[in-house]
């Protein structure tokens, strides 16, 4: 198993909400979505007409729950501190 999957299982098991930012797009080293999907975390949304932050990431594999956010920090922060925490 790769070392990003791993830490992701290592993650899922340990955890009840996994926070993730960064590798969430569709670039070359983006391998978060296709790991999380690898190991079996159901996508509820991703990619929300937004900005900044649209390749936002929810999802849950059984009573866990992932939230992937845009690797831009600022637009991580702004996505879901003001976004989706305060409202």
């Amino acid at each position: 198993m790769k070392p990003h999957k791993e830490v992701l299982l290592t993650a899922l098991k340990e955890n009840d909400v996994i926070v993730l930012s960064g590798g969430i797009s569709v670039g070359t080293y983006d391998y978060v979505g296709k790991a999380l999907k690898e190991l079996g975390v159901e996508e509820i949304f991703y990619k929300v007409k937004q900005k900044p932050g649209k390749p936002l990431f929810f999802g849950r594999k059984k009573n866990k729950i992932v939230f992937a956010l845009p690797g831009n920090p600022a637009a991580a922060l702004i996505v879901f501190i003001y976004m989706y925490i305060q409202h």
